[in-house]
């Protein structure tokens, strides 16, 4: 273990106490509704944009397209928000506070984990950095190297991939009907695995 790790551990931990203050089911609905609204939005940008645009046109697919992912994006977070504060006070009422506070302390720590892993992911895809950087840390941080690892299989989850192309559309004013039907037939295709597991 060298300074690279004792710092990352230190980090986690501290953002950790974040999570003991805010409480496991909070923290839990706050990450569920960045994520699926991330997922919707990449999913149903393009019609939410193309209501937009009755709305107010600003000439621009594009802008309409990105506007509508922000809106998915805000209304799915802000709705597991409110989601997770009704749950929370109906832990404090069943007294079951503590323990909500202490899982909120080990979740916020691996969710922080799991961000740190995304960022060294993506900053070990960066040529000059990968040069001068990336080389000594995999050599002396154990740390470093389990985050790029876990980074990386998560990475090529088809669920992942589909969401990043879709955003990759988004950004490029590619976003179609074509995406949607897609995005949509991957939604029934995880809805029937649920439901036969």
């Amino acid at each position: 273990m060298n300074y690279i790790d004792v710092a990352l551990i230190v980090i986690i931990v501290v953002i950790g106490f974040r999570g003991f203050a805010s409480g496991f089911v909070a923290e839990f609905c706050s990450l569920v509704g960045v994520l699926l609204g991330v997922y919707l939005g990449s999913v149903f940008a393009s019609p939410v944009g193309n209501v937009l645009k009755n709305v107010y046109d600003f000439g621009s697919s594009t802008i309409h397209t990105t506007l509508g992912f922000i809106i998915v994006l805000l209304v799915c977070w802000a709705l597991f928000v409110l989601i997770g504060i009704v749950l929370a006070s109906k832990l404090v009422f069943l007294r079951l506070d503590f323990l909500n506070k202490g899982l909120g302390f080990v979740f916020a720590s691996v969710k922080v984990f799991f961000i740190f892993s995304f960022i060294a992911y993506a900053v070990s895809q960066i040529s000059f950095i990968r040069e001068n950087f990336v080389q000594s840390a995999r050599a002396n941080s154990q740390m470093y190297v389990n985050m790029i690892n876990i980074a990386q299989k998560i990475m090529k989850l088809s669920v992942v991939d589909g969401t990043l192309q879709n955003l990759s559309d988004i950004t490029q004013g590619k976003a179609s009907a074509d995406s949607l039907e897609q995005g949509l037939e991957e939604v029934k295709q995880a809805v029937q695995n649920l439901n036969t597991k």
